[in-house]
């Protein structure tokens, strides 16, 4: 450092001179702050456009089958909110969408909010939301429709695609410069292709396969009819017409009908077991006194309408009907009962029927593990349905009641069903499933009916299976009537044959001439006109 006055060196930091004594003033120089470089603002991530092409929009909402829908829903809810900087969720909006009745709010809400977007930049065309709310729920509800009209509810994507026009003339303005995507991305891409392969599918199973649909639904409709005539037989019962208990005289009456062996005892297979015996399989149908309807199976044991089931088929029953289906449709009245056992899941019951079909009871006593078994029931409603299996244990339940477990597929509507062993003689009544198994299901054995009934001790003197060619009427066991004539069995005195075919009021008629139609009137002698 130099002194001003003498010019001679000084030391740095003295405040006078040690030559001259002159008082040395230190300028204090000013600090130099860095240099303020201008802040930068981050770029904008988002250089495309919120527009879509509607194309796009229409390939990816049918392709989905709407679902995509739901994505678009919460895809515009989150482009306004980055645009105007909202406050909402876009996802719960989106939530608020499979929530019934509250979801018809939150379409308004979207739709509501285009509107007033439009407004504030300056467009004075614009759709109703309300019209278009009520569009939109209307045809997304078209997917109710039966075959082959449901696809009719891809037309919601009408009301969809007029807002999304709406939000593409907005985002032109207010986006000015920025890139449109005119091309898929690779997601929505593999979205395309997975959806085109179900919709064809779909597509295919709706049109082409139609006449196929049509003849399954069409036999499934044919099954139905029994159960719909049951439940129509059922309505004209009045209420508690079901149960009255049968006297033991007439027990007594109706046990002789019974056969309890088999003319000839040879083994046989699936086939001549379903075609001697599945007409005596019958579908029972009852109704609560709340109005709930369930359905099951029987068998005839007699000609005259004696049929065995499982007691919790008829268990709280208001109403019963009893529907055989061979060549035609009968439908008879239940409201007696012969025997019952809750405890055994027996349930003997009687339908007023003349020369019904029947089975004979065999020997469960003798049955053995192993030993092979057909089931004939109406498993699911489908009637006369038989499977085959055998024997897998004979188990032994509370208070030393036995069952057989069988390997013979069985389903719901089964219970009561026939259980035949492979001489054609019932053995058991299929009851009961294992539904935490597989294919494991039981049967009541057939002599707990004989005991409910006093036949096991042989009471009672019975027909044999000769016996099934005679015609039982009015009490009493006839001979049938040639090839040709027509037996009938008026309500009092004896049966009698008609070659004609032609009967009225209990007696056998002559045809008319040609031309001329037979008419029967309720009282009276017939006539032709």
């Amino acid at each position: 450092m130099i002194c001003p006055n003498c010019k001679n060196k000084i030391l740095e930091g003295d405040k006078f001179c040690a030559y001259c004594g002159t008082k040395i003033i230190i300028e204090e120089k000013p600090e130099e702050k860095p240099e303020e470089k201008p802040e930068e603002k981050p770029e904008s991530t988002n250089t495309f456009s919120f527009k879509q092409l509607l194309s796009h929009f229409l390939l990816l909402y049918v392709f989905t089958f709407g679902i995509y829908g739901i994505y678009w829903f919460y895809r515009s809810w989150r482009q306004i909110k980055e645009h105007t900087k909202a406050t909402f969720s876009p996802g719960w909006r989106t939530v608020g969408l499979f929530i019934p009745i509250y979801n018809i709010w939150r379409i308004y809400t979207l739709f509501d909010d285009v509107k007033s977007l439009r407004i504030k930049a300056g467009f004075t065309k614009n759709l109703s939301p309300g019209w278009l709310t009520l569009g939109y729920i209307i045809l997304a509800g078209l997917w109710r429709l039966p075959d082959p009209w449901w696809p009719l509810t891809f037309l919601s994507i009408i009301p969809l695609l007029s807002i999304q026009k709406a939000l593409n003339e907005y985002w032109e303005k207010e986006q000015k410069g920025r890139k449109e995507k005119t091309k898929f991305s690779a997601k929505e891409i593999v979205v395309l292709v997975i959806g085109a392969i179900f919709l064809a599918l779909s597509l295919w199973g709706t049109f082409i396969s139609e006449i196929d649909y049509k003849e399954f639904f069409s036999y499934l409709e044919r099954e139905s009819i029994v159960i719909n005539s049951i439940q129509q037989k059922i309505s004209q019962q009045p209420a508690g017409f079901c149960c009255s208990q049968m006297s033991s005289d007439e027990i007594g009456y109706y046990l002789k009908e019974i056969p309890l062996e088999l003319n000839s005892k040879v083994e046989k297979n699936a086939e001549q077991i379903f075609e001697d015996f599945s007409k005596a399989v019958v579908t029972i149908g009852g109704e609560t006194y709340y109005g709930e309807f369930g359905f099951g199976s029987g068998f005839l044991l007699s000609p005259s309408g004696l049929l065995v089931t499982n007691y919790h088929v008829i268990e709280n029953m208001d109403k019963l009907a009893v529907a055989l289906k061979n060549e035609t449709l009968q439908l008879f009245d239940v409201n007696l009962i012969v025997a019952e056992d809750p405890t055994k899941d027996i349930a003997v019951l009687k339908i007023q029927g003349q020369n019904l079909p029947f089975v004979v009871m065999g020997d469960s006593d003798l049955v053995k593990p192993g030993q092979k078994v057909f089931a004939i029931g109406n498993p699911e409603g489908y009637t006369n349905t038989i499977s085959d299996g055998i024997i897998s244990q004979i188990r032994e339940f509370e208070k030393g009641i036995k069952s057989f477990q069988i390997t013979a597929p069985i389903s719901m509507g089964s219970s009561g069903g026939a259980l035949f062993n492979e001489m054609g003689e019932v053995i058991g009544i299929t009851n009961m499933i294992d539904w935490y198994g597989q294919n494991i299901n039981f049967a009541v054995p057939i002599n707990y009916v004989k005991e409910l009934i006093g036949l096991k001790d042989g009471a009672f003197e019975s027909i044999s299976e000769e016996a099934s060619d005679l015609i039982f009427c009015n009490g009493q066991y006839w001979q049938p009537c040639p090839i040709g004539q027509k037996f009938h069995c008026p309500q009092i005195g004896n049966p009698f044959c008609c070659d004609t075919g032609l009967i009225c009021n209990d007696q056998c008629w002559d045809f008319c001439p040609s031309g001329q139609k037979f008419y029967c009137p309720p009282k009276g002698d017939p006539y032709c006109q």
